[in-house]
């Protein structure tokens, strides 16, 4: 029960993170409030929402804590709309298209440009690998298709290293993992300001769904990696696979990987070949 940890990460892009800060904390208010209600009910109420941006790095806000912020009049109206879906319309709707078109909307408000919107996306993480029950998986399917008309990308990544394929296929079934794994792409980064959590996103680049592979969760293919973190000696990663040190997040290079150590805090990497 304590190890089923849900991690929401909202990736949007530079443009839009110049934005006003409250403007963000009604986002992730309306993440919390609707689509990450009916997604607790599986993960025992243990919910973390975190922003970040693909080029510099933002913790903008968690649930659970004071933000310090109040909602302008605009945010307000949407927030008490999407808790008028979430309370009188079912869980249905939610899932299936009032969430992303009401994010939709307030992207677009705050750019007053759709264009700037085009790069976001909404990444779902577990560190384990979650009993998530197939009607749930099939409404999130449906959610992907509505958030692909909305120029927003929705991935679902599990952090599961020990557990075998074999495993999730149960779960998930054959057909929805192969649909699963064509929807997910890319990595996020590293949220400088939590530790522990760096250690996740650490496993997670040893540890993700591999667009190129429909049964298997390997390590990511360096080409479809996104991050800023490379080594501290040379600047420079021409290994096929991408590892990445536990403690610090730095991307093993041809020195590292002489000594099967990181260069810039010594921890031994994982699963070094």
């Amino acid at each position: 029960m304590q190890n089923h940890q849900l991690y929401l990460i909202l990736d949007i892009n530079s443009k839009f993170l110049k934005a006003l800060k409250e403007n963000f904390v009604a986002i992730l208010q309306c993440i919390k409030t609707s689509l990450g209600l009916q997604l607790c009910t599986d993960f025992h109420n243990l919910f973390t929402i975190y922003a970040i941006d693909t080029y510099d790095i933002y913790q903008l806000y968690r649930s659970g804590e004071n933000s310090g912020f109040e909602y302008n009049t605009e945010f307000q109206q949407v927030l008490k709309t999407l808790y008028d879906i979430v309370s009188k319309k079912g869980v249905d709707d939610v899932w299936e298209s009032k969430i992303i078109k009401c994010l939709s909307q307030i992207m677009c408000r705050v750019n007053k440009d759709r264009q700037t919107c085009k790069d976001s996306k909404i990444t779902f993480i577990t560190s384990q690998f979650f009993q998530l029950g197939q009607e749930s998986y099939n409404k999130y399917l449906k959610l992907c298709t509505h958030a692909s008309k909305e120029k927003i990308r929705l991935d679902l990544l599990q952090i599961d290293i020990q557990a075998q394929s074999e495993l999730k296929q149960d779960v998930l079934g054959n057909e929805g993992l192969k649909l699963g794994v064509q929807l997910t792409a890319g990595i996020v980064h590293v949220v400088k300001q939590d530790k522990n959590f760096n250690k996740i996103l650490a496993e997670l680049l040893l540890s993700s769904f591999n667009p190129g592979d429909i049964y298997g969760f390997y390590q990511a293919k360096l080409s479809e990696l996104q991050y800023k973190s490379f080594c501290s000696c040379c600047n420079k990663v021409t290994n096929p696979i991408a590892y990445a040190c536990s403690s610090c997040l730095t991307i093993q290079c041809e020195k590292s990987h002489a000594t099967k150590q990181c260069t810039k805090c010594n921890n031994y990497f994982h699963n070094v070949s």
